[in-house]
């Protein structure tokens, strides 16, 4: 079972590896550059992640929460009026 300070090194992988494949596309992305940036030593990224393939669905899975939870952000808004004006800001602000 993984610990707390475990999980957050997990996070923190998805977190880095999200953005680099974001900024360089995902073939450009290498475990060795988010591991270093992440400061989490190799063994981690086997200890969570079977291959690159399953850390880039953890990351789709990561974007995908972002955005549903802005999507409920803009939804739960007092100021807005309706949800399809909750739709459209949220479009606006991405």
């Amino acid at each position: 079972m993984a610990t707390t300070k475990g999980l957050a090194a997990k996070a923190r992988i998805i977190r880095v590896a999200a953005e680099l494949f974001y900024r360089q596309g995902y073939h450009a992305g290498g475990l060795n550059q988010v591991l270093e940036i992440a400061n989490a030593p190799k063994g981690s990224f086997y200890y969570y992640f079977g291959s690159k393939e399953e850390l880039a669905s953890e990351t789709i899975d990561y974007f995908a929460g972002l955005i549903l939870s802005r999507i409920k952000q803009e939804l739960l808004d007092p100021g807005v009026t309706s949800g399809t004006n909750a739709i459209k800001s949220f479009v606006e602000a991405i």
